[in-house]
């Protein structure tokens, strides 16, 4: 499991690389490597991506604020693991999933189960309703693009995305890189 968190980051002055960390400007860039801060991303509030290998130990759900998932799926996965990491994004604050890759319709499905089983098959409040869809004919670009300009929760403001990358080898610069150009 690989977990890589961002900061707001503005430019201290447009001619240099260096850059300062500042409120309400659409530029991050990765904490844990600041140094290659010329390197940011503009994008719609904090990102944050998560790598899970398949049947990789969940990390807890600290973070509850509501976000946007995207899932990009590269291996394939029990049934079993797959409603675990899909309860756990439901508990870690997911209101709007997008699945691609293996299985994404199956995925789509999954969090549409979890939510369900989060409120015992009862009602869903509307702020607790999780969107889901699922994008098995569109590239990997398209489905960012959907998340960056037409993914809007109908009830809840979202201000942060998770991209959940489920594959056997973490590739966090090119799925920033992917998510930020598209």
């Amino acid at each position: 499991m690989r977990i890589v968190g961002f900061a707001r980051l503005k430019p201290v002055n447009p001619s240099s690389d260096a850059v300062t960390a500042g409120p309400s400007c659409g530029m991050i860039a990765r904490i844990a490597d600041m140094d290659n801060a010329a390197e940011f991303i503009a994008m719609k509030g904090p990102v944050a991506y998560v790598h899970l290998a398949p049947e990789d130990h969940l990390p807890p759900s600290a973070v509850t604020t509501p976000a946007w998932f995207v899932v990009i799926v590269e291996s394939k996965v029990t049934t079993t693991w797959r409603d675990e990491v899909s309860a756990w994004m439901v508990k870690s604050g997911c209101l709007y999933m997008m699945a691609w890759g293996i299985d994404c319709s199956a995925w789509d499905d999954s969090v549409d189960l979890a939510n369900l089983k989060s409120f015992e098959f009862g009602d869903i409040p509307d702020d607790k309703f999780v969107m889901t869809t699922w994008h098995d004919k569109e590239t990997l670009s398209e489905v960012f693009w959907f998340a960056k300009h037409t993914a809007i929760h109908p009830d809840v403001e979202l201000k942060r995305t998770v991209l959940l990358h489920i594959s056997s080898e973490p590739r966090e610069r090119d799925m920033f890189f992917a998510f930020g150009t598209s």
